[in-house]
């Protein structure tokens, strides 16, 4: 973890040290059993599209080329900047439309597919439902690929694989911890929230500044996030816990 986070979970260890305890006990049982814990306590994070059309999105960032053209338009802006933010909207139009149709051609036949499938295993035509499956399987692909280009097309990176959310289930509060298996067998603490209102309005903010780090620390490019290690649970538990013999146990 990093010294910022640790100096967090002394300082509640020192205010609220029965929450500090749930915590650690929480985090002991991670450091032991990795990811293997499971729902409710570990949760993978993979990150959301805006809307369940990704398509949408598209339409709405280039609203917003137009939006940024008529307020250069009323501003009087230099008309060199004016041409070339024109010339940018225009080239991202056709790459959403481009995107778009592959999208919903990809999205109509999968459809299509999961009809006649459900027809062929009705009628008991094997033959027809394996053809159909396939079909199903092969647009499903396409259309992952799709999305991840207009995630990109959007600035909107995927979440790197292997972020976790731990709810160590405090009463009275509302606490999680994300992290990730970084390097394989070891629990790097990322982000805290704490409390109902962080949780509910600065959740998808924590988890995409948790993925920068991830991202630094596997290209070798953020100490930080690392400089304070403990060997096991047990350590961890001495140090934030060590008058809680639940913890320690």
């Amino acid at each position: 973890m990093s010294g910022e986070i640790r100096d967090w979970l002394a300082d509640l260890s020192a205010g609220e040290p029965r929450t500090a305890a749930a915590i650690v006990h929480a985090l002991t049982a991670l450091a032991d059993t990795g990811p293997d814990l499971g729902p409710p306590m570990v949760v993978p994070l993979d990150k959301p599209p805006r809307s369940a059309d990704p398509t949408q999105a598209l339409d709405y960032a280039y609203q917003e080329w137009l939006d940024r053209l008529h307020h250069l338009r009323r501003t009087a802006a230099d008309p060199g900047e004016l041409i070339a933010l024109q010339a940018d909207a225009d080239a991202f139009r056709v790459r959403k439309e481009v995107l778009k149709a592959r999208y919903t051609a990809a999205a109509v036949e999968e459809s299509v597919a999961r009809f006649y499938a459900d027809v062929a295993a009705g009628n008991g035509d094997d033959e027809a439902l394996a053809e159909n499956n396939r079909v199903i399987a092969d647009r499903a692909k396409t259309i992952k690929a799709v999305t991840g280009e207009i995630e990109r097309e959007l600035g909107r990176e995927p979440w790197p694989a292997g972020l976790y959310e731990l709810r160590p289930g405090v009463p009275a509060d509302d606490v999680r911890l994300i992290f990730a298996l970084e390097p394989p067998g070891a629990v790097l603490l990322l982000s805290v929230l704490e409390g109902p209102d962080a949780v509910d309005q600065q959740h998808d903010e924590a988890v995409t500044v948790s993925a920068e780090i991830l991202i630094q620390v596997r290209a070798g490019e953020d100490a930080e996030a690392s400089a304070v290690e403990f060997a096991d649970g047990r350590e961890l538990a001495d140090e934030f816990a060590a008058d809680d013999g639940d913890v320690r146990s």
